[in-house]
């Protein structure tokens, strides 16, 4: 009887290490497919959230014409939304003269359309009015960076200015006082915050060895008006908090800074601001602040 030959019976399957190899590249190619799968999908929702915006913003600019040249005050008859999405109209300076809608998707996604039909990777800076279209408005996210837009849609005021170029607020004098403001930011109901940015100066105060940052917070109710309280213990509660810190040497670079709020459950918007001192104290001439971040918890 005939024999097959060590030679060919080694030929005939795999080693250990071949086999191994093989898995691995099975799990790489797997894992490209998941990566370029999610990211088309990603894209798609994105797509999805931003048609159904600028088919309501339409919808608003037809109601214009045939309520005299007006704006209503509600998402008009006809406005849909697709599977998953939620669209909101939210309060503005002059309700009959402009408007701004958020719009919510699956995946924490939040964009905004504001009057022109200006797509923003942002959500608008009023409070929520009327009934949403397409299910509840989403709880806002926990744990997740709330200022996507950075300092771009603040407000200021006084001594401290905005430069676009740099996403940076700037002091402009010693004993100016100056503050820049966040827009209503929801935050629903939240137990905790931290409101992150970084701080530079180049010079100490006159009378210490440091320099330093101001901030501050206010809390609202649904209406975005009405102050609302924190539930932190006595002396609390509080309708708002403030901080300061401290930038000590070496100056002329960014440190980081952190201001730790107890929020609540009626608490259902927040307001930020950083500010410039008008205390000699404080020297505040050129401290300026970049990247914020909010989140909550």
């Amino acid at each position: 009887m005939k024999t097959i030959s060590s030679t060919l019976r080694r030929s005939v399957g795999f080693t250990i290490v071949e086999l191994l190899i093989v898995i691995v590249v099975i799990a790489v190619l797997a894992a490209i497919t998941v990566v370029a799968f999610n990211g088309i999908r990603e894209r798609a929702a994105m797509s999805s959230l931003k048609s159904d915006l600028s088919a309501a913003a339409k919808k608003m600019e037809l109601a214009k014409v045939d309520n005299a040249e007006q704006y209503p005050a509600a998402l008009p008859a006809g406005v849909s939304a697709s599977n998953g999405n939620v669209l909101q109209l939210t309060a503005v300076a002059d309700q009959t003269r402009e408007y701004c809608i958020n719009g919510y998707g699956p995946g924490n996604k939040s964009i905004s359309i504001a009057t022109g039909g200006m797509l923003r990777e942002y959500l608008c800076a009023g409070a929520t009015i009327g009934t949403a279209v397409g299910g509840s408005v989403p709880t806002a996210a926990r744990g997740v960076n709330l200022l996507a837009g950075g300092f771009s849609t603040w407000t200021t005021s006084g001594g401290i200015s905005y430069n676009s170029s740099t996403d940076e607020m700037i002091c402009s004098g010693v004993g100016i006082a100056g503050t820049a403001t966040s827009p209503l930011i929801r935050v629903d109901g939240p137990a905790s915050g931290s409101f992150g940015f970084e701080g530079y100066a180049t010079l100490p105060t006159p009378t210490r060895a440091y320099s330093g940052v101001y901030a501050g917070s206010s809390y609202y109710q649904a209406n975005g008006t009405t102050s609302a309280f924190n539930t932190a213990p006595s002396p609390g509660p509080y309708s708002g908090n403030g901080y300061a810190s401290n930038l000590s040497a070496p100056f002329s670079s960014w440190q980081a800074r952190a201001m730790s709020m107890t929020l609540g459950p009626t608490i259902i918007y927040v307001r930020l601001r950083v500010q410039c001192d008008n205390s000699v104290n404080g020297y505040t001439s050129d401290t300026r602040y970049r990247s914020p971040t909010y989140v909550v918890y």
